[in-house]
């Protein structure tokens, strides 16, 4: 019987583009030769091939095309095995394009995090059980579809901060059409979980199969870094959840499991085709022989290697940088290399702490520091996640931690703001960076974050004698898609009220927690609702935009993206930022 042309299950996806070089990624159904055709309207042609390699029963490809021309514009096709499958026949939306890095050209980004998937359909709802949640309309395909239709700018970056999939939420044979079975909460390995490499690719499948985000991913480059709910809730919160989790049946498989399924349909597309050679598995995957057996083993023991380096002290293999244009990105992982023992807390190991030290410098026009997991919050937040850590720590005796301990995990206190000492460094090195004291310092230092919910603009201030001069700003943009309950907004909006602001400080000078060493302000903020954020890198300095996703008007046939804040960050001057670097 002769077998099934090969067709394409997830992508393309646009993933990797500098000055010269462009990666295009993808799953396909059965094993095949992609080829990649780019062509631009001065009838410039490349075209590029790579056969899918194997994992799991699973056929992945990673074309790279080399040789662009910076500042031009190209639009591509792909082709399996000879038969034309991407742009799909009958679809009239534009064709993808392809955008190498220019440096005389503005850098527009976008970026955000969390989106859940079910249906892209009113009543906007999402069936929890026996309750309703109010999932909302989806920005990011409101931001593709806008694309298309010539309503905003095509990006040159997509940053997506984290939560990309919901592992913990499965869609079940027996649920009604989108409806999705929640965890249940308080045990380990409920069956509404992602488990298997095979149940953690298939969410990466459904998440990414609406029509306008696969569009969106095949047009725009992308970014990405996981976050909880890529492997599991509160995944790393703390140590007790950690010590359940490693004594849990089948969690050494699961987290092996999550990690592969990221590293192939996230972490591949993040680095340059030379990173990646350096990384070593995608050269030992593609010189495979998909007919033989472990021919993925690679892979697996790469995967193995990132469990255990928490543990050895390690740093993570999942922090990467990207230049854009004369700017740079740095992402950091905030998730798998924490330490959670008490006594030496920390965001990271001291091998990622060397890495990150590493990674944060100047020498660029901007520095934009990605990390899934706000670095400041509101300021009865942030007093409140330290008063927690000094608590589960021990300062009010063992009784209290135990119940410290029981409020962390159930309130997920686990952003910056619960990691004290590692808040203190991480921005000690931006004040450094700021400053110029890690290179000349960039036009501005730019920190993006996602995680909880709900978007604000936070402006960092250091003391006179750090002597930064170049500007701090944190913008947090999440959700994409998962809004929060009614009762949290109303909780988020009084943690601003004065009086729960002297409360919280209180609270926190009571567990011996000191004063930051620096001050900020937050003039934008909270937001409620589904958003995606742009920015725009210029030579003047950065604007950034929050638009929330609201329905369409009387008339209107779709969802609309509805500016909710503009703001412009003035940038240090060249001239200033030599003038730093010399003193």
């Amino acid at each position: 019987m002769t077998p099934a042309p090969a067709t394409v299950l997830t992508g393309p996806a646009l993933r990797y583009v500098d000055d010269r070089t462009a990666t295009v990624w993808l799953e396909a159904s059965a094993p095949a030769t992609v080829r990649v055709r780019a062509a631009s309207s001065a009838g410039t042609a490349l075209v590029s091939s790579a056969r899918t390699f194997a994992v799991r029963g699973h056929h992945f490809a990673l074309v790279v095309l080399d040789g662009l021309t910076p500042g031009s514009e190209l639009s591509y096709s792909v082709e399996l095995d000879g038969a034309p499958v991407w742009p799909a026949a009958g679809d009239d939306r534009p064709a993808p394009r392809i955008r190498p890095h220019d440096t005389g050209r503005d850098v527009d980004v976008v970026f955000g995090s969390c989106r859940i998937d079910r249906p892209d359909a009113e009543p906007w709802s999402l069936a929890h059980g026996s309750h309703l949640h109010a999932a909302g309309i989806d920005a990011l395909a409101t931001l593709s579809r806008a694309i298309q239709a010539g309503e905003r700018p095509l990006p040159d970056l997509l940053v997506l901060l984290g939560d990309q999939i919901y592992a913990d939420y499965r869609l079940s044979p027996e649920s009604a059409p989108g409806e999705l079975v929640p965890a249940a909460p308080g045990v380990l390995l409920p069956g509404g979980e992602a488990i298997t490499f095979e149940e953690y690719a298939a969410v990466y499948r459904s998440a990414w199969a609406q029509p306008d985000i696969r569009w969106l991913l095949a047009t725009v480059p992308s970014a990405m870094i996981f976050d909880d709910h890529e492997v599991r809730n509160n995944w790393n919160v703390s140590a007790s959840w950690q010590r359940e989790a490693l004594t849990s049946p089948g969690w050494a498989d699961q987290i092996r499991s999550a990690y592969a399924a990221y590293w192939l349909y996230q972490h591949a597309g993040n680095l340059s085709p030379d990173a990646l050679r350096d990384e070593g598995v995608w050269p030992a995957l593609t010189r495979a022989d998909p007919d033989a057996g472990n021919c993925d083993e690679a892979l697996w023991s790469f995967v193995t290697r990132a469990d255990e380096a928490a543990a050895e002290n390690r740093a993570s293999p999942w922090s990467y940088d990207r230049q854009l244009a004369s700017s740079r990105l740095v992402v950091l992982d905030t998730r798998s290399s924490r330490v959670l023992d008490e006594s030496r807390r920390s965001m990271f190991t001291g091998g990622e702490w060397d890495r990150v030290d590493s990674l944060l410098r100047g020498d660029c026009d901007h520095l934009l520091v990605a990390t899934s997991v706000p670095l400041l919050l509101h300021h009865a937040q942030q007093d409140a996640e330290a008063w927690n850590e000094a608590v589960c720590r021990g300062v009010f005796g063992q009784r209290a931690a135990r119940w410290a301990e029981s409020l962390r995990r159930h309130a997920n206190l686990d952003q910056w703001g619960a990691f004290q000492s590692s808040l203190n460094r991480l921005v000690g090195i931006l004040g450094d960076v700021a400053a110029g004291r890690r290179g000349a310092a960039p036009r501005t230092v730019l920190v993006l974050s996602g995680d909880v919910h709900h978007a604000y603009v936070a402006h960092l201030a250091f003391p006179r004698s750090v002597g930064a001069r170049a500007p701090v700003v944190q913008m947090v943009c999440s959700p994409f898609r998962n809004q929060l309950p009614l009762v949290v907004r109303r909780g988020l909006a009084l943690a601003g009220w004065r009086p729960v602001r002297i409360l919280t400080r209180l609270l926190a000078r009571s567990a011996g927690v000191r004063r930051a060493p620096f001050r900020w302000t937050i003039p934008t903020g909270p937001m409620f609702g589904n958003f995606v954020a742009s920015l725009r890198l210029t030579r003047d300095g950065a604007s950034l935009r929050i638009d929330e996703a609201v329905a369409p008007a009387t008339g209107a046939d779709r969802p609309v993206l509805r500016s909710r804040s503009e703001r412009t960050v003035p940038g240090l001057s060249r001239e200033r930022a030599r003038a730093a670097a010399a003193s």
